[in-house]
């Protein structure tokens, strides 16, 4: 191998990578929703298919960090895997595009549990105690020395997440937290359930009784050379409860399995990064995937402007005053591609 080879592959497996967090904020991927439910209604579709209904091809970056946010926020479920995937819109993700009505404490309740359920907003909401710091520069820091995040994957972090609370109206006090306590029924939950004006309800939900006669199946899944977790559970689940019980445990995932800084963040594939479960393509915000995309398709900036030196400078390019626009979105594009 030359030795300029080997230096672009050690490039490329010592890239840094934030943790994963929503490509687009939580506004924009209803209406990403809102177009796949007009396109499919709750039909399962292949995930290509999906990508083209919501305004992206196949091969577009900008397009896999949407789907993998609409998934992040349960606006979307995944079956099948490989080639066979499909994506369909979820039950809270139908009822939230479907909701027309002026008024309805039903479709924000939705939308606010949808803005807390990606893990490192429901981590960023609890350590902050839901009064984030004015300064972007507190978020910014913990992100970076505790979490693993890249200055460019913090800053567009913390731009989606404060949008996302916005639209979602959350405000200190709303948001999900969990807590086990002993009793003499088992274990207990207790879940904030949030009113229609923001305050928040704690209530203690017991677990429903068993069903001692109907079928149920005990799997036992290692998870390391002297770990294994046990699921008992009533068998055949239905599509509808299978879809529950994962969103449940992606929404428990703080508590259950608290994350561990000091661990080195896996490389992620465009296939994991489409899948919304691994970690976030740190090199460019969704801004600059979009542009690519853009040029792509024969769209190219005739002149450069504000906005497109913004997009430079926020993914990290020294632009000089020389640079035609071309040559900013081509190294742009190394950046995506490195």
């Amino acid at each position: 191998m030359a030795e300029s080879e080997q230096v672009g592959a050690a490039a490329k497996k010592q890239r840094a990578r934030s943790p994963g967090y929503p490509g687009i904020d939580l506004k924009l991927s209803i209406e990403k929703a809102r177009l796949l439910h007009k396109a499919e209604g709750r039909n399962a579709t292949p995930y290509s298919v999906a990508l083209k209904d919501i305004g992206y091809s196949e091969k577009s970056g900008a397009g896999w960090a949407a789907m993998a946010a609409l998934i992040k926020f349960g606006l979307v479920s995944e079956e099948g895997t490989g080639p066979g995937r499909k994506i369909r819109l979820s039950d809270a993700g139908f009822r939230i595009v479907i909701d027309a009505r002026e008024d309805s404490s039903e479709r924000d309740a939705l939308i606010r549990e949808a803005a807390m359920l990606p893990s490192i907003h429901r981590e960023i909401w609890s350590k902050y105690e839901g009064d984030l710091p004015a300064n972007d520069a507190n978020i910014e820091y913990y992100l970076k020395a505790e979490r693993g995040f890249t200055e460019t994957g913090a800053k567009d972090f913390i731009r989606e997440f404060r949008a996302t609370l916005a639209y979602a109206n959350v405000s200190a006090g709303d948001g999900l937290t969990r807590d086990a306590e002993d009793s003499n029924d088992g274990m207990t939950l207790k879940l904030p359930a949030i009113r229609e004006h923001g305050e928040v309800e704690r209530v203690t939900q017991p677990p429903a009784p068993l069903n001692l006669k109907e079928q149920r199946q005990l799997f036992q899944f290692p998870v390391s050379p002297t770990r294994v977790v046990a699921l008992d559970t009533p068998f055949p689940l239905e599509p509808a409860e299978w879809n529950q019980l994962m969103n449940v445990l992606r929404a428990m995932q703080p508590a259950i399995a608290p994350p561990q800084p000091s661990h080195p963040i896996p490389e992620a594939t465009h296939e994991s990064f489409a899948g919304g479960t691994d970690d976030q393509d740190e090199e460019l915000t969704f801004e600059a995937l979009e542009l690519i995309d853009k040029v792509d398709s024969g769209g190219v900036p005739a002149y450069r402007t504000p906005n497109l030196e913004r997009i430079a400078h926020e993914n990290g390019l020294d632009v000089s005053p020389e640079m035609t626009p071309n040559e900013i979105v081509e190294k742009l594009r190394l950046l995506r591609d490195r």
